[in-house]
């Protein structure tokens, strides 16, 4: 009886040792991914390119914060100064890591930037997403939200909020609509597109209004998520950026 005793206490003891050692070498792993960069944290996410994915969004105090939006081209809020938030129309040439007209250069400095077109389809070629539903009770924003845990092939994830965007002023107000808080979120690259929106095809002038962004979207009703690279994206509407910074940049 005693020596049952004593194999099941030393059989208890050998199962918390290995515990402990698995749960040291996990945060040993998880350390070694996370970078602390001006201030900010950044995710090595194991991507061909090495870029460093930010933990939050710009003016997100946390991951599950929705953040500030920017025009594409301003690095003021949109909602602060809407008539320096036109959103650059006729920039035809890359922004990222351009303190003039990259958000994330100007509010967070160092090697942050937005990332261009390439690093996003990066992060959606080789990353796995996985949609969650997060309560968001004690945030700005009451009720649930979406949120995309983008994990790279070495198992470390961001998450990625369906913040939703903001569009212009109603009829001259300083009245901003925001949609698509919990099914849409839409995140700036730094790189023109030259698609059009229907729009720019009416109004030939604008044609160049246009750059490439990060479309994610959950049809409830239907469960399909989305998360795509697209074009033809409105410089004026509001969107979010989620900054990166590159080991060669």
């Amino acid at each position: 009886m005693k020596l049952m005793k004593s194999l099941k206490f030393l059989l208890f003891v050998s199962c918390l040792f290995f515990l402990n050692v698995g749960m040291a070498q996990s945060s040993s792993t998880n350390s070694r991914f996370r970078h602390s960069i001006s201030g900010k944290t950044g995710i090595d996410l194991g991507l061909p390119s090495g870029t460093l994915w930010a933990t939050r969004n710009v003016g997100a105090a946390n991951d599950k914060e929705f953040g500030e939006y920017y025009s594409w081209g301003s690095t003021t809020e949109k909602i602060i100064r809407p008539k320096e938030n036109e959103g650059n129309i006729g920039l035809n040439t890359d922004i990222s890591g351009n303190g003039r007209y990259d958000a994330a250069k100007y509010n967070w400095g160092g090697p942050w930037r937005i990332p261009t077109k390439e690093e996003m389809e990066e992060l959606v070629k080789y990353c796995k997403w996985e949609l969650e539903k997060v309560d968001r009770s004690g945030f700005h924003h009451s009720g649930y939200s979406y949120y995309f845990k983008v994990t790279g092939p070495n198992g470390m994830s961001i998450m990625l909020p369906l913040a939703g965007i903001v569009g212009d002023p109603v009829d001259g107000k300083n009245q901003f609509p925001m949609s698509g808080l919990q099914n849409l979120g839409q995140y700036w690259t730094s790189t023109p597109s030259p698609e059009a929106t229907a729009y720019n095809m009416i109004n030939e002038k604008l044609k160049d209004n246009c750059t490439y962004r990060l479309s994610l979207f959950y049809d409830e009703k239907e469960n399909e998520p989305s998360y795509k690279i697209i074009g033809g994206a409105n410089r004026s509407d509001g969107l979010s950026i989620r900054p990166v910074a590159s080991p060669n940049r």
